[in-house]
């Protein structure tokens, strides 16, 4: 891909990857669970929150999708995610310190951010190394990263979440703005800093500006009790 040559990043991204993909599956187990469903209902919510996204992606661009991979990681994370929210329900995501309660919407939402921040790079980066123009590279950013909490809203009869007043999408695409300045600038940034300092930490700044947002906006709308 663009910017995960180095072993070290590919890894780091792995593991965001599986974190952002856990958080998406709880969260359509969350929305099966309060609609009622029987568990092939709150697993099938899991899965189009978790994969839906990142498979139109790649279907857009003839690239196998993930759900197609050898690797089995992603079906065991939604079955994970359903049972947890199937047998122990909502409480399991929520805990208290002294007197403060972090409600379970708020926690989803912050591991939702890290996910989304990184299927957005993750969307940018196939749409460039495909050679996709700018505009396609910022769809594909927003396509990767919410299109699956939409597959999921829509399923469960629900208004989707990234189409409510949150800036989710808007997120989406500064991120994807950022990685394609980022890859057009490659150039001269490699030859003035060196191509693994460029690799090693330019890759994760689009990310770490969606996740910087998104935890702002989270702030304000789910905020702590007094």
């Amino acid at each position: 891909m663009v910017f995960y040559q180095s072993r070290e990043i590919y890894l780091t991204v792995t593991s965001f990857d599986l974190l952002g993909t856990l958080a998406f599956a709880i969260s359509g187990a969350l929305l099966g669970k309060q609609k009622q469903y029987n568990f092939w209902g709150v697993l099938t919510l899991a899965f189009c929150a978790a994969l839906g996204g990142g498979t139109l992606r790649n279907m857009m661009v003839n690239l196998t999708p993930d759900v197609l991979s050898p690797d089995g990681w992603m079906y065991i994370l939604c079955v994970v995610a359903a049972s947890l929210v199937i047998h122990l329900g909502a409480d399991i995501f929520q805990f208290r310190s002294g007197a403060v309660q972090v409600s379970a919407n708020r926690l989803l939402a912050r591991a939702d951010a890290v996910g989304l921040a990184v299927f957005v790079m993750m969307g940018a980066t196939v749409a460039m190394r495909v050679g996709l123009p700018f505009f396609a590279v910022l769809a594909f950013s927003a396509l990767s990263g919410a299109g699956g909490g939409v597959i999921r809203d829509v399923i469960a009869g629900e208004k989707p979440y990234a189409f409510r007043g949150v800036h989710y999408i808007t997120w989406c695409i500064l991120g994807g703005t950022v990685a394609a300045l980022l890859n057009f600038w490659r150039p001269a940034i490699e030859a003035a800093t060196g191509v693994m300092a460029y690799k090693g930490i330019f890759a994760l700044l689009p990310s770490s500006l969606v996740v910087v947002l998104r935890f702002r906006e989270i702030n304000k709308e789910f905020p702590l009790p007094a």
